[in-house]
């Protein structure tokens, strides 16, 4: 493996800093309460194996794309079925400041993203909760940019007509 204790530290601080974030895109590419916390274990092992080779400026992007990759190998391993989410990593914040608003947020969010397709979902999470541009959204995913685009435009399509078919349009 071949990483330092100075590397060691880094990670360290990298993971107390940045697993929080991590934790809640998790919950949102999963869609799954049961692969949540291997999800995270899973990213967090890759990274730790090639940590002593990823640039400080590029961690989280490279932790985020790595996220990616063990979900599709978990979405593959479990037959593409997704299983309604458990919110217990989501913070959304209601603008209200009522924490059972919070709650009924948290659990619309996750009902809406779990109609989603495996795709969809990725590249509104990568898009939308990362704030990534589609250009990095395509590198992170693998795929060219036009593809971003048409599959963000078609899953906040979907998003919104869900939404609105629950009142709130």
């Amino acid at each position: 493996m071949g990483v330092n204790s100075r590397s060691a530290d880094e990670f360290r601080r990298f993971a107390q800093i940045h697993w929080g974030d991590l934790a809640r895109s998790a919950v949102l590419l999963s869609g799954n309460p049961s692969d949540v916390d291997d999800l995270i274990q899973e990213t967090f092992e890759r990274l730790w194996r090639s940590w002593d080779r990823i640039r400080p400026e590029t961690a989280l992007g490279y932790a985020r794309t790595v996220m990616v990759n063990a979900r599709n190998d978990q979405w593959r391993k479990a037959g593409r079925t997704p299983v309604p989410t458990d919110s217990v990593y989501l913070d959304v914040k209601t603008s209200s400041g009522d924490p059972t608003g919070q709650v009924d947020d948290r659990n619309e969010i996750l009902q809406h993203l779990s109609m989603l397709s495996e795709r969809e979902r990725q590249v509104i999470v990568a898009r939308y909760y990362w704030g990534l541009t589609n250009d990095e959204v395509a590198a992170s995913l693998s795929l060219p940019a036009g593809t971003i685009k048409s599959t963000a435009s078609r899953a906040v399509a979907r998003l919104r007509k869900v939404h609105e078919g629950a009142g709130h349009g």
